[in-house]
């Protein structure tokens, strides 16, 4: 029996076993979807919120046009507790889109001005809304809008900017209008860049894109405007979305054919009210007048007038002492605006400074007026008086204008002299007192009294019995010219009594000249009845 045991020749084979072709399989599929994913990855960017209301890392999407250009992927709060930064992953298609002129915002439903928006998002959750721009400087890092806007960059509307010094009560939303037609919306708004005012971003809807020009003017129409005038108090309100959440309305108050197109952008003033929008005037002169009493009641914005004309308007008002002299000036300071003038002929060819001279030649002067007795509001008014002094106290830089002292101001210099004025009328009426008194006055009221008692009877005579009219006449005439003989010698001793001049003496004489031309009426009257009585039935005839 052969115990032998066999040998085994062990032959080495070359190359891959076959089981490792599945893990490297496996590998390339992995590395080609590792290299696809590569390819369509987009930068990284973060962008800054106030809160992460409604955002979650890996599951909220950024998009547009409800299409989905990146996703969040972590949320983490700022190192000073501010706020929030939220990191995503954009698509790398949009990475030419991401400039400093790009925003985002997150779309959650919202109660507006402008309305509801983003109630979609009450099923789908909230998800980052991007508004992109390709027009600006490539960036990585945003700060996201805490309200969306109101249109996107690239709508087919107008965009453009309002300039005013304080916001009032426009807000996100507020409606823009014309003719009483929603023309637009209030995007933004934000402070200007020396903070002086703010600066107001609105759209235009293409309807209405036409309707703007250079000649354009944009006023406030927010809340409700009372004013009170000579036909009462008036009360504007535009609609009741404005009075809620604010408004502006734009219109043409000039030519439009003078006014030409504008393109996004552009910059208008938005002013206080429509008043104020008209009250646009291109070419002012400056103006200063220097009153020496007080000005209460004056302020900077009130009217300058003439002749119930609004010409110009108050722009500063000051005070100037003079310690030396013991002496008060208050220089206030005007703007005329000549677009509210024309002159005829040739003066409508002389420089404005030149014409407002000849007119302070000829005796134009300012004084203070009341403009409203319950508010006690003054304005400057420009009269007419010739006959006052011209005093002047400026330094000649800019055109002065002379003062007068207000009616106010006069009627209490009148009263500082009332009691001296009684004073005289006291010493007169006591003066006629005595004079009317005396026995020679009143046989002279007596002896006048009888002659108008004469010529009465003489006027019924003459009515009643027109045949004897005639003798009675002459009887009258007589008895008349004695009564006069008697009054006139009555009237000569009273004469004696009073000064030439008096004012009892002037009226007696006055009355009885009067006296003597009726008694002359009669006599010619007389005459002519008794050439031609028939008169008396038929009227006078033509001879």
């Amino acid at each position: 029996m052969n115990d032998a045991i066999p040998s085994v020749a062990v032959k080495k084979q070359g190359g891959l076993p076959i089981v490792w072709i599945i893990p490297i399989v496996a590998v390339l599929v992995g590395g080609w979807i590792w290299w696809q994913a590569l390819q369509e990855q987009g930068p990284v960017i973060t962008i800054t919120w106030d809160t992460a209301d409604g955002l979650e890392a890996g599951k909220t999407l950024i998009k547009y046009r409800e299409v989905e250009v990146g996703e969040v992927q972590g949320i983490e709060l700022a190192d000073d507790l501010s706020g929030v930064t939220v990191t995503a992953m954009m698509h790398r298609d949009g990475e030419k889109f991401l400039t400093d002129k790009t925003s985002f915002w997150v779309v959650r439903p919202r109660i507006g001005a402008g309305g509801v928006t983003g109630l979609g998002t009450l099923v789908s959750g909230a998800y980052i809304s991007i508004d992109p721009r390709d027009d600006g400087k490539p960036v990585t890092m945003f700060k996201g809008l805490e309200l969306p806007p109101v249109a996107p960059s690239d709508a087919p509307g107008l965009k453009l900017t309002l300039t005013a010094d304080d916001l009032g009560s426009v807000g996100i939303g507020s409606p823009i209008s014309h003719y009483g037609l929603q023309a637009g919306l209030v995007e933004r708004y934000r402070l200007d860049e020396d903070g002086s005012g703010v600066e107001i971003d609105i759209y235009i809807d293409p309807g209405f894109t036409q309707e703007i020009h250079s000649a354009s003017r944009f006023w406030n129409t927010s809340g409700i405007s009372a004013s009170l005038n000579s036909s009462g108090i008036a009360i504007h309100m535009d609609s009741i979305e404005a009075l809620v959440a604010g408004g502006i309305t734009f219109g043409t108050l000039e030519d439009p054919h003078e006014g030409q197109p504008v393109s996004a952008g552009h910059r208008f003033v938005l002013y206080d009210s429509r008043e104020d929008a008209t009250e646009v005037f291109t070419v002012s002169n400056k103006r200063v007048a220097y009153f020496r009493n007080s000005v209460r009641g004056l302020n900077v914005g009130a009217p300058v007038e003439f002749q119930g004309i609004k010409i110009g308007v108050v722009t500063d008002v000051q005070m100037v002492i003079d310690p030396e002299h013991q002496t008060f000036l208050t220089p206030v300071s005007m703007d005329f605006h000549p677009e509210r003038l024309s002159f005829l002929g040739s003066a409508a060819k002389i420089p404005a400074d030149q014409a407002t001279q000849g007119m302070i030649d000829r005796g134009l002067r300012a004084q203070l007026a009341t403009g409203s007795l319950v508010t006690g509001a003054m304005y400057v008014d420009l009269v007419f008086a010739p006959d006052t002094e011209t005093t002047l106290s400026g330094d000649g830089s800019v055109l002065e204008i002379p003062t007068i002292p207000s009616t106010s101001e006069q009627l209490a210099a009148m009263l500082q002299n009332l009691p001296e004025i009684v004073t005289d009328l006291l010493d007169t009426a006591e003066s006629v007192k005595t004079l009317v008194a005396s026995p020679e006055s009143k046989q002279a009221l007596l002896d006048l009294a009888a002659v108008a008692a004469d010529v009465r009877l003489i006027m019924d005579a003459a009515r009643s019995r027109a045949p004897e009219m005639i003798d009675n006449a002459d009887r009258a005439l007589a008895a008349a010219a004695t009564t006069l003989d008697e009054a006139q010698r009555a009237l000569s001793d009273l004469q004696r009594m009073v000064d030439s001049d008096s004012e009892l003496n002037v009226r007696m004489g006055a009355s009885l000249g009067e006296l003597e031309g009726a008694l002359r009426s009669m006599r010619v009257l007389a005459e002519y009845l008794q050439r031609h009585p028939e008169a008396l039935l038929s009227g006078k005839g033509d001879s």
